[in-house]
């Protein structure tokens, strides 16, 4: 494909005109922010585990007895319910791209 016989069409928009040291900061820091939206996937997990294994499991005395095996497991039930619950939370306050792009918006016009 001949790539020099292409039109060029010239679509409006905004140029954003920043130094690369604030660029770099800004970017670091929303970088963070966006990896908030993946963290609920380990509280997740964990839960699952634990009420299959609450739901399926015997428990048995093993250095401790079965009962405090179980109440155990309870106890770090609760806990990654509300790890999970949480991490959902922070996850639907994430930043977007859209976030970003107006952030570095406002940094450029400083």
């Amino acid at each position: 494909m001949d790539y020099s016989a292409r039109e060029t069409i010239f679509v409006p928009g905004v140029y954003i005109r920043i130094n690369e040291d604030t660029l770099r900061v800004c970017l670091s820091n929303h970088l963070k922010r966006l990896e908030k939206k993946s963290r609920w996937t380990t509280p997740y997990a964990i839960f699952a585990t634990i009420v299959i294994v609450l739901v399926t499991s015997d428990f048995h005395d093993f250095i401790v007895s079965g009962d405090t095996w179980q109440k155990l497991f309870y106890i770090a039930g609760i806990i990654s319910a509300f790890w999970f619950i949480s991490s959902v939370l922070n996850a639907r306050k994430s930043e977007t791209v859209d976030d970003i792009i107006n952030d570095l918006i406002e940094k450029a016009q400083k």
